[in-house]
């Protein structure tokens, strides 16, 4: 049971960080034998030790396969319009600049400036965005929460509308059933709205949300 426990051990410290350097910097060391319990190690023989690479092997390259792929870089540029992948490409700018300022010895004003990218592609590609009201939704938000969309869903439309340029926008503002809200809601300002999710075509997942509260 020594060698289930090692792999247990390994593996653990590959998934969720070693030394407080890796869990910051988020590069992960080679884990080699020779840093286990000399006992645990002297109850391993060759062709265990080499079945145990093979699956570290196989968990360091599922994390930087697609699995470990954020929303934003599954977005496929090629259902986008140019001008939708102008936007996708400013997005991950923004996001190297965060990752520049965090990095060990980076400039820490690009940890702040990384954000500030990013709300600026948004507003000015959504500023103008009005979203229209789907109805009520006991489930979403704390109490239930009335939901919005963007493009509107029209007659003749069939499947999840995208905007020309290959985006939607699905936004919750909570409240009680009995409230009346706007049948048309300006996205801006975003922040009167409680949880704004950003999708782009054939895109499962959101590559861009806005909570209210957490800036």
């Amino acid at each position: 049971m020594k060698y289930d426990q090692l792999i247990n051990s390994i593996l653990q410290e590959q998934y969720f960080g070693g030394s407080p350097n890796e869990q910051t910097t988020g590069i992960k060391r080679h884990v080699t034998f020779e840093e286990a319990d000399d006992e645990q190690a002297d109850n391993i023989t060759g062709d265990e030790a080499k079945a145990m690479q093979d699956m570290l092997n196989q968990s360091i390259a599922d994390r930087r396969g697609s699995k470990k792929k954020s929303a934003l870089q599954m977005v496929d540029p090629d259902q986008l319009s140019d001008a939708g992948k102008q936007v996708i490409d400013q997005l991950h700018q923004a996001v190297g600049l965060y990752q520049q300022g965090s990095a060990i010895g980076g400039d820490a004003s690009l940890r702040d400036r990384g954000p500030e990218m990013e709300d600026e592609v948004i507003m000015k590609t959504f500023g103008q965005v009005e979203l229209d009201y789907i109805g009520w939704d006991k489930s979403s938000g704390m109490k239930g929460a009335h939901l919005y969309r963007y493009p509107a869903t029209g007659a003749g439309v069939v499947g999840v509308p995208h905007d020309k340029d290959g985006f939607r926008i699905e936004a919750q503002l909570e409240g009680d059933k009995e409230n009346e809200p706007p049948e048309v809601l300006s996205l801006y300002p975003i922040d009167k709205l409680d949880w704004v999710n950003f999708f782009a075509k054939n895109s499962h997942e959101p590559f861009h949300t806005v909570v209210k509260g957490r800036g």
